[in-house]
């Protein structure tokens, strides 16, 4: 299966044919065609690791675009990612030489896990069979806070959200999902 990452890599390497021009509008435009005609498919793009479906929160936040959620324990910003790049550096050439600056950064960050949940979890996910196997906790330093991860017994995880501080993350996990984080 193809990430968004290996999509990327390739337009960004490609000619002019791929893409109408090497502007930020037209990779933006490219990328959600492509998704659309999997999702049409029935096939869904993996997001890589870090996932790509936090590259919009992390701008955000590197740009001063986030804002709290509801509940105010974590950060969210409802644009896309285009967005932020566009309202940085424009929607042309620049922004999409930006975009692949900005990608490479968001990419190269470390990944430290923080804390998990060392005993099993037995609880069945509500949105599908499988059950929740395994909650952790983890930061891309030099970055504040920590994102909230869940893992399935069939291998699936899913990103819960991210929380200004580990203490934040642990008292939701704990709230949440009844275990604690070590």
């Amino acid at each position: 299966m193809r990430s968004a990452y290996s999509l990327f890599d390739e337009l960004n390497k490609s000619s002019d044919h791929t893409l109408s021009s090497r502007t930020l509008h037209s990779l933006k435009d490219f990328y959600f065609g492509y998704q659309s005609g999997l999702q049409d498919g029935g096939v869904t793009m993996q997001g890589g690791e870090p996932p790509f479906s936090q590259f919009s929160g992390w701008l955000a936040r590197r740009f001063g675009r986030s804002k709290p959620s509801l509940t105010g324990k974590w950060t969210r910003y409802d644009g896309g990612w285009w967005r932020i790049i566009e309202e940085q550096f424009g929607h042309g050439k620049s922004g999409f030489d930006a975009f692949f600056t900005l990608l490479s950064e968001f990419r190269q960050r470390p990944k430290v896990l923080a804390c998990y949940s060392k005993h099993p979890i037995e609880m069945v996910n509500t949105d599908s069979l499988s059950k929740i196997t395994r909650i952790e906790a983890f930061c891309f330093p030099p970055e504040q806070g920590c994102f909230l991860n869940v893992i399935h017994d069939d291998g699936r995880s899913r990103i819960e959200g991210f929380y200004s501080s580990l203490d934040q993350l642990k008292a939701s996990a704990e709230k949440q999902f009844n275990v604690s984080l070590e």
